[in-house]
């Protein structure tokens, strides 16, 4: 795959705009923002998990956990 070559766009792309963007996407605001998602995502993910089990949609077996009590 190393020797595949870069389409003119592709070079231009990674010459002209992927400095600025890694440049604002490296400082340390964008960084802590990151961190704080990617730490919080299992919880997210989990949390969303049990509300949809909650609230299952799902009508037949919705009336059957309704009815069972």
């Amino acid at each position: 795959m190393a020797d595949k070559k870069q389409s003119g766009f592709g070079v231009w792309v990674n010459q002209h705009i992927m400095p600025p963007i890694m440049k604002f996407v490296n400082t340390k605001a964008i960084t802590a923002l990151q961190n704080g998602i990617v730490y919080s995502l299992p919880f997210i993910i989990i949390g969303s998990i049990f509300l949809i089990l909650g609230n299952i949609p799902i009508p037949a077996v919705a009336n059957a956990i309704n009815n069972s009590g």
